[in-house]
């Protein structure tokens, strides 16, 4: 059996940084992208990729006012992603997916 190979272009956001754990920024990132549809995890070596299946619908969703810190270490955190949302959006792949790589 066959099988297909392509060269992929990826480009990547502009980097920002992050004021809470690492562990609990990646469980909030798979908590509300799984509310819509998939999210997969991947580590490799020192990087750590999140999938989020409907990147379009977790992006409005954390634009939103139903988005609300659940503690205050978590305050600073949701701020700065609602405020990044709109730019994220220009990295949502053809089929609405949205991937982090945290490093």
């Amino acid at each position: 059996m066959g099988f297909s190979m392509r060269p992929v272009n990826e480009v990547w956001g502009t980097g920002t940084d992050q004021f809470m754990e690492r562990d609990d920024l990646l469980d909030l990132l798979v908590e509300i992208g799984e509310k819509f549809g998939t999210v997969e995890q991947n580590e490799y070596s020192d990087l750590t990729v999140v999938w989020i299946e409907n990147g379009a619908a977790f992006l409005d969703y954390i634009a939103s006012d139903a988005f609300q810190p659940e503690s205050e270490e978590q305050k600073y955190q949701v701020e700065a992603m609602r405020a990044l949302a709109n730019i994220w959006r220009t990295s949502l792949g053809s089929d609405k997916s949205l991937r982090f790589y945290l490093d």
